[in-house]
Parts: structure tokens; sequence; C-alpha cells
């Protein structure tokens, strides 16, 4: 198993804090964002490998972040790669869906991979949740129920089919269809992947995850686990959300779950 860090954008909405200093690099209770996914992503079955995806301005950073990292890495058998895309403007950005064809063009993936984004801390175990990936040929991606229905309205909201099956994935819904959106974690199996280009040159935009998974949905099934807790995650998207965030870790535990026998 592959993991896959993109960490490309240039955080416009937490200007300025981001003027110098990349999302996942920003402090929450005194730790880096990335910080609280690295363990957790080192902890999952037979990863070995691992891709962070940057632009242009952030390089330098992210190397001393994972040089910060190194001694664990080679602990742990991982090889970490830093890829830069070039970007140095925000109007060079080239979107999560583009990163990733940035990083299937220069690297070639042919086992399953879990896809992150830097800005996210989970407070549950991934393990668990890679475990049952790995043990079917589905792809997989998380439900969460939000019961704002403003906060659902800035995410991808998941609509199902029949049982755990996912039938669409709202961008950004003016009228969300359902209470469970979707963060930005993604378990995709190689063939998902193999479909990247196509969904580009199809016209798929390149900003949209969730466009790139509806496409993948006309071929293979993806799959969505639910957990009834929002709360679980912290998505670090404004300046309100890392106050928020810094908050909530400062005065609760990170983990509100723990996995069992563990």
């Amino acid at each position: 198993m592959i993991a896959i860090l993109l960490c490309a954008g240039f955080g416009t909405r937490l200007h300025p804090t981001t003027k110098n200093t990349p999302k996942g690099l920003l402090e929450v209770a005194g730790r880096h964002i990335l910080d609280f996914q690295l363990p957790q992503l080192l902890d999952l079955p037979d990863v070995k490998e691992m891709h962070l995806v940057t632009n242009g301005r952030y390089v330098a950073q992210f190397y001393n972040w994972i040089e910060s990292w190194r001694g664990k890495l080679d602990k742990r058998g991982v090889a970490m790669h830093l890829h830069s895309n070039g970007a140095l403007m925000e109007d060079e950005r080239r979107g999560s869906v583009g990163d990733l064809a940035f990083l299937l063009r220069t690297t070639k993936i042919d086992q399953p991979v879990v896809i992150t984004a830097g800005d996210n801390i989970y407070r549950f175990p991934l393990r668990p949740i890679a475990q049952q990936f790995l043990k079917g040929d589905d792809n997989l991606i998380l439900a969460l129920r939000e019961e704002s229905y403003q906060v659902r309205q800035r995410y991808a909201v998941v609509e199902f089919g029949e049982g755990d099956r996912v039938a669409h994935l709202h961008d950004e819904p003016e009228e969300p269809p359902t209470e469970w959106v979707c963060p930005s974690l993604y378990f995709l199996q190689p063939q998902a992947l193999n479909r990247v280009h196509e969904y580009l040159e199809q016209g798929g935009h390149y900003d949209s995850f969730a466009g790139f998974l509806d496409y993948v949905m006309e071929h293979e099934p993806v799959r969505a686990l639910r957990k009834p807790n929002a709360e679980a995650w912290l998505d670090v998207e404004t300046r309100y959300m890392l106050k928020k965030a810094n908050d909530v870790l400062e005065s609760e535990p990170v983990m509100l779950e723990q996995e069992a026998g563990r």
C-alpha cells in the first residue's frame, strides 16, 4: 500500500498565516498538522512508500519537515518522496486531481493507495479502515454525519445507493441531499488511479475530487464507511477553523476513538 499526501495548495483562506508556511505545517496545539497524520499513515498495513506533492513555494519547508521524521521513517522502512509541481503562484495551481495526475505521470504506482490532504486531522484510527479496504476490490471513502446544513454546503456530500455503495458525490451543493459529508481521505484501487488522466482529458475539473470519484463510479464501485461523529475530523481551511482546531486539541484528547485490541 502507498500513501499519497496532497499538499500543494496555497492556503489563501488562511492568509497571512500561510504566506510563508503551508497549511500542513501550521501548528495546532503545539504540533504541525501533518504531525497528527503521519503516525497514523506509518501504522497502516504494509506501507513502505509515501509521496508528498507540494508546490514550488513550499519545497524547502516540506523537505525540512520530512527530515525531522527521517529517523522514524527509516526505522519503519518507509521511503518518503517529495514532489514539487513547480507552481509558484495561486493562478498556477493544478488542483487536487491535477496534482494526482502530475504525480502519476512521474511515478509508477501500481498498488492500492490512501490519499489524504495535508490540512486534516483525523481523530479516529485509520488502520482498521485500511484493513477493511484491503480485504476487498472496491474503492472506499468515508461518510461523516454532519448536522450543520451550512457546513454540508462546503463539502462533498454523499448520496447512497444500495447498502454502503455510493451513488453520487455532490460537490459543495446548495441543497445538500443527505447529512453525510466526505472528508479528503480516499482509499483507491490501482484501476481507479488509471482513470485520472482520462477524467481530465474528458473535461473533468482539475480541482474536484468528488467529480473524479463520480467518474470512477461509472466504471467500478465506490463504497463509503459511515461514521456518525463529524467531530472526529478537524479540517483546517480557514483562520476560524485553525483556531477551533487549536482550542479543541488543547483541551481534549487527539483521539476520540481507539482501535480495539491495541
